[in-house]
């Protein structure tokens, strides 16, 4: 479920339905990010990256670091999370930017490109534009050509129509 407006429409027999709104995120935490596909704004909408770029080593880890703070620091924790849920509720179960993890998203986003992968290794800096290179052939055969080098490059086996509206949403064809 995606979107500002998520719902599903609850249908109880002999009841009349009603909307249940999602006020929770899904949140992975994997080893590895998920490979991305698509380069539509969805996902970038969706997905954010966030780095745990710190390794707790067993010479400064805290077995006892939850009676701890229970002990010490109930009070504060407690605050601050009531903050926390307070700013999150105002702003509509928006999260905060952070420029961190805007940048870490935004590269994983670029870096798994396929098509920018393939149009940065297959032309030159002065010929972007690789229909352009293909000058004996009308465009239907230039856009096949380049369709099965991408699909011999990628291993992708995205059909030209889809080629073809990739090409298009990088200002090419």
């Amino acid at each position: 479920m995606t979107g500002d407006d998520c719902f599903i429409l609850v249908e109880q027999k002999h009841k009349a339905p009603y909307k249940l709104h999602f006020i929770a995120k899904a949140i992975l935490t994997t080893n590895h990010p998920p490979k991305i596909k698509g380069q539509d704004d969805g996902i970038k909408d969706r997905l954010r990256l966030v780095p745990f770029d710190y390794r707790v080593t067993k010479n400064i880890e805290n077995s006892n670091l939850a009676e701890s703070i229970i002990e010490t620091e109930s009070a504060g924790v407690l605050n601050w999370l009531l903050e926390g849920a307070k700013e999150w509720y105002s702003t509509g179960f928006k999260l905060p930017a952070c420029s961190v993890i805007d940048t870490n998203t935004d590269d994983y986003i670029k870096s798994n490109d396929e098509l920018q992968s393939w149009l940065d290794e297959r032309t030159t800096t002065i010929k972007k534009n690789p229909i352009e290179s293909l000058q004996v052939y009308d465009t239907k055969t230039k856009v096949s050509i380049l369709h099965a080098d991408f699909i011999d490059y990628s291993g992708s086996h995205i059909k030209r129509q889809e080629f073809s509206k990739m090409l298009e949403s990088k200002n090419i064809a």
